[in-house]
């Protein structure tokens, strides 16, 4: 009876470790040991661990903020814009990567949701246009997913001839976790 107790402490203990996500370093730590016994994907699996800690604890990023001249296909699937003077009949394409959103765990299920902001401002730092709110995404994958990629389209009608700045706020829907990030673009 003691052993049937034990062990199932042990796999409680076991479920309740893994649903909390692995320590970062003793996962780092796996990884290495498992790469020098050349169990490459042992090694593979404990990093991913160690991702999903350490991804926990980050800040909410957008990388790779870019203009692009098309929708993206896929993460990483992009097709920069040579430049950032437009017509204003041309839609401003905006290509990045979020990282550090937080994944909520439930029934098997990674669940993830971001929202965002955007504040459109001239030359001399005032708003003069945007909307709160304007993109909401949400997916969820029973798998730890890093590799998201989002665009943004924004309608440039009605903007005058000047430069201006693309203003994005991001917000994690899971978390108080926020991001800003901007892009500048001039209407020719």
């Amino acid at each position: 009876m003691r052993k049937v107790i034990l062990v199932i402490l042990c796999l409680c203990l076991g479920l309740t470790s893994a649903a909390w996500g692995a320590d970062p370093r003793t996962a780092m730590r796996k990884a290495d040991s498992a790469f020098l016994d050349a169990d490459y994907v042992g090694s593979i699996v404990q990093l991913r661990e160690a991702l999903e800690g350490v991804w926990a604890k980050a800040p909410l990023t957008a990388r790779k903020v870019t203009l692009v001249s098309e929708r993206p296909m896929a993460y990483g699937m992009y097709t920069p814009r040579a430049g950032n003077v437009y017509d204003s009949i041309d839609p401003l394409l905006v290509y990045f990567e979020p990282v550090g959103h937080t994944a909520k765990k439930s029934g098997g299920w990674y669940n993830f949701a971001l929202s965002a902001d955007l504040a459109v401002l001239d030359a001399k730092g005032q708003v003069i246009g945007g909307k709160p709110n304007f993109f909401q995404w949400q997916t969820r994958s029973r798998a730890f997913n890093t590799e998201f990629m989002m665009y943004f389209t924004i309608s440039l009608k009605g903007l005058r001839a000047g430069k201006y700045k693309a203003v994005f706020t991001l917000h994690d829907k899971n978390s108080d976790k926020k991001a800003t990030f901007f892009q500048p673009f001039e209407i020719r």
